[in-house]
């Protein structure tokens, strides 16, 4: 069976709320996940480039070892029995969940699209 190509997190806006804050956004993964602003690029030359020149390695293996803690811990939670205590669990799972998504979103580059020319032409003035 054929590997699938890795999957990272972008942050995806519209060219309208770029020019409505006057350039000046602050955002986070989360905040774009709830905003429905965040979309997935499969691995490409482009990204492979952006982790090169800001020195940040991605490795399957360590994805991988993330997944598999990810699990072990819901598996956990939902069987009960907390030796550590659930609020542990939880905040492990939420840590490793974090460790997830610094490895996975690439906050350098962010994808603008426009629905109209002249918000492009705009932007473009900026």
């Amino acid at each position: 069976m054929a590997k699938k190509i890795q999957q990272f997190d972008i942050i995806k806006l519209k060219a309208n709320k770029i020019l409505y804050n006057n350039l000046n956004l602050n955002f986070n993964l989360h905040t774009a996940r709830l905003n429905d602003e965040c979309v997935s690029l499969g691995d490409n030359q482009v990204l492979r480039t952006i982790r090169k020149v800001t020195n940040k390695e991605f490795l399957e293996e360590d994805l991988d070892k993330l997944k598999r803690e990810k699990t072990r811990l819901k598996n956990k939670i939902k069987k009960g029995g907390y030796p550590k205590g659930i609020t542990q669990y939880k905040e492990d799972l939420f840590n490793t969940l974090r460790e997830i998504d610094n490895l996975l979103f690439i906050p350098e580059l962010i994808s603008v699209v426009s629905d109209k020319t002249s918000e492009y032409n705009k932007l473009q003035k900026k």
